[in-house]
């Protein structure tokens, strides 16, 4: 019979201890896993396949449409509730329907080059009912789509600008265009925008390359204002038939108007924009006669400096409903070489009155909340479910303290009629506030399988 000498039963116990370490260090690892998936599983939760998409190198003027796919890997319907890009150039669009749990949704982007060169790289901003996305405010993901565009034709300059110039004057430029990568390209259409706009050709040698020369001018009877027109020119390039140049300038008489366009900004304390109208040139004070809003804003005009300055404010009326809003407002003058001013205004009256989720989606028959923050000194009035198998549980004040918050519970009870798949209905909510005295909550349910 052996014996086991001291030395054996020493490694015998290090190699116990060893695998008695690594077995807690297993369970270690295996309930750090669980206790993060719970994490990132708790409410909505938005996934996206990725969040920066290369386009490469495309020829001016190309039209790029890209999508952005994502995953509600949480445990609650994800909301995709606004996707608005950081330029004008590009369209995008978000599903626009509640996401369930494990459901999948894109993001669509459409940018059109235009007469865009160089690097180019736009962000698109999607705010979704996702609490963990905060990458430059709370709800909110940032997607990005860049490439380069190229010419294949020497344009200079890009854009023709024009001075701000007293009215009656005729204006002319001149742009250069050579072919970067062929011998010579000609021109054989050009039109413009504006009948106030005249371009005509003629031909450019410069070395071996050919070319062609574009004189733009301003007809001496063009309206006083901003002038934002373009020149298209059809080409007998094979890999860029069109080209655009942007004309940009201003006219303006004896007094004049800054901004020429106004975009009220979404702010809730203080939503409001001016134009300041200046004399520059001729006598006599400047005298506001009448003032012509759309409906849901209001004007009012006050002198800065007494005859030569006076400012005309813009804000939304108390009752304006919330929302995007166009328009003109229109600035009548009592002077006879400009007696009238018409400004473009835009903007978005954003809702005083926050519903938080702002749709309940149920996947088991029970209940859930949805909060009400309402603006200082204003309350719920009631609410009431319109349609579908819910049921209004309570409302209650939650704070009274600035702002205001009410809680509302919905319940969920199944009935034994047959309903559509997911079941619908509808929520409405009234209160005090102006222009937001009825909102509506959608219902959604939709059983697990």
């Amino acid at each position: 019979m052996r014996t086991m000498s001291g030395r054996d039963r020493d490694g015998r116990a290090i190699s116990r201890l060893l695998r008695g370490l690594a077995a807690i260090a297993l369970l270690w690892t295996h309930a750090a896993a669980l206790a993060a998936g719970d994490a990132t599983e708790t409410g909505p939760r938005i996934r996206f396949e990725q969040r920066r998409l290369d386009f490469g190198k495309v020829v001016a003027g190309s039209v790029i449409e890209r999508q952005f796919g994502f995953r509600n890997v949480g445990d609650a319907p994800l909301v995709i509730r606004r996707v608005k890009a950081s330029c004008g150039c590009t369209a995008a669009v978000g599903t626009r329907e509640p996401i369930p749990p494990g459901g999948s949704g894109r993001i669509e982007v459409r940018f059109e080059s235009g007469d865009r060169r160089g690097l180019q790289q736009v962000q698109i901003y999607v705010t979704s009912n996702d609490p963990t996305q905060k990458d430059i405010g709370p709800y909110t993901s940032v997607l990005t789509l860049r490439g380069e565009i190229i010419s294949l034709l020497d344009i200079l300059p890009l854009t023709v600008y024009f001075p701000p110039a007293p009215a009656g004057k005729p204006l002319q430029a001149e742009v250069r265009v050579l072919p970067t990568d062929r011998p010579a390209v000609a021109p054989l259409a050009v039109t413009t925008t504006s009948r106030f706009v005249h371009a005509r050709t003629a031909p450019l040698r410069s070395g071996k390359r050919t070319g062609f020369r574009l004189f733009v001018s301003i007809d001496p009877d063009a309206p006083r204002g901003r002038i934002d027109e373009r020149v298209h020119v059809r080409t007998d390039h094979p890999r860029q038939p069109e080209i655009t140049i942007p004309v940009l300038g201003s006219l303006h008489g004896p007094i004049t108007a800054f901004p020429d366009r106004i975009q009220l900004p979404p702010n809730l304390e203080r939503p409001e924009a001016s134009v300041v109208l200046e004399r520059v040139a001729g006598e006599g004070p400047i005298e506001v006669v009448a003032l012509e809003a759309p409906p849901q804003l209001l004007a009012e005009a006050h002198a800065i400096v007494p005859g030569r300055r006076t400012e005309i404010t813009v804000r939304p009326a108390p009752d304006a409903p919330p929302g995007p809003f166009s328009g003109t407002l229109r600035i009548f003058v009592a002077d006879p070489a400009a007696p009238l001013f018409e400004i473009p205004i835009v903007g978005e009256r954003p809702h005083r009155v926050r519903l938080d989720p702002p749709a309940l989606w149920f996947d088991k028959p029970g209940e859930a909340r949805v909060r009400v923050v309402l603006p200082r000194g204003h309350r719920v009035l009631g609410a009431a479910v319109e349609s579908g198998p819910f049921a209004l549980v309570g409302v209650t004040l939650e704070s009274e303290q600035d702002p205001p918050v009410y809680r509302l519970r919905v319940r969920w009870q199944p009935d034994d009629a047959a309903h559509p798949s997911p079941v619908r209905g509808r929520l409405t909510l009234h209160t005090d506030v102006p222009g937001e005295t009825t909102l509506h909550l959608p219902l959604r349910a939709r059983p697990r399988p």
